[in-house]
């Protein structure tokens, strides 16, 4: 190599940097612009799933005052208390669950960097999968004091001549038929928690994961879904 070559491969190396920061530079900028509109699409594919939880807070707000006023005037027949109580507990569970999910949502933060993002959205999964037992049990026998609390309230103002379908309601005085309605009702829930431990046998992780995906919603798979686009972007 000859002295006179030498400022020539300064300068090609000069050039050879310049444009391998320029490309960085360009590379920054698309991954900013790609990462702030998917980032907007994640906080899009929540909303639905936040509104769900807001309705689902409001709804078990107003049936803990509804079943409360109903256990509260039946202190004195033991059965329609308990089925009062009964509600009640369920629907402050309702309550309780949606604002937990709520807070979840909330507290992510996106500008954050994408594994964080991820891990609090693999938080809200788990938990949401966590508590899909809950509902699914309690949803097999949950309508016995619903049905009962509504006809006992409001049975005769819907059909105030219609005194014989308020009577044919009168079971519900006698805690022998509700016991036999209870003990029907166990056994739906009891074959559904079998069904869910065969379908979490390692044989069947296709069918697990199915049921998962199924019990989050589409919001978190598609938050999901967007984020893993971004880590991908990030690595190329």
């Amino acid at each position: 190599m000859t002295a006179e070559s030498l400022p020539e491969l300064d300068a090609l190396k000069a050039a050879w940097q310049a444009q391998t920061r320029h490309l960085e530079r360009a590379h920054g900028l698309d991954l900013a612009r790609f990462k702030h509109e998917r980032m907007r699409s994640v906080r899009g594919a929540l909303r639905p799933l936040a509104i769900g939880l807001w309705v689902q807070a409001l709804l078990g707000a107003l049936l803990i005052v509804w079943f409360a006023s109903f256990w509260a005037e039946h202190r004195t027949t033991p059965q329609l208390f308990v089925l009062g109580v009964l509600g009640h507990v369920w629907s402050v569970g309702l309550v309780a669950f949606a604002v937990r999910d709520l807070a979840t949502i909330s507290q992510i933060d996106y500008a954050a960097p994408v594994l964080a993002i991820q891990k609090r959205i693999a938080e809200l999964r788990a938990r949401r999968i966590r508590v899909a037992p809950y509902y699914a049990v309690t949803g097999c026998f949950m309508w016995i004091p619903v049905a009962i609390v509504f006809f006992r309230k409001y049975g005769a103002v819907f059909w105030p001549e219609e005194t014989q379908l308020v009577a044919r309601f009168a079971w519900a005085e006698n805690p022998e038929v509700i016991a036999w309605l209870v003990a029907n009702c166990v056994v739906v829930p009891l074959l559904l928690l079998l069904f869910l431990r065969w379908a979490r046998d390692p044989k069947r992780t296709w069918l697990a994961k199915r049921i998962d995906d199924e019990v989050v919603g589409r919001s978190v798979l598609r938050a999901e879904s967007m984020l893993a686009e971004i880590a991908a972007f990030e690595r190329e």
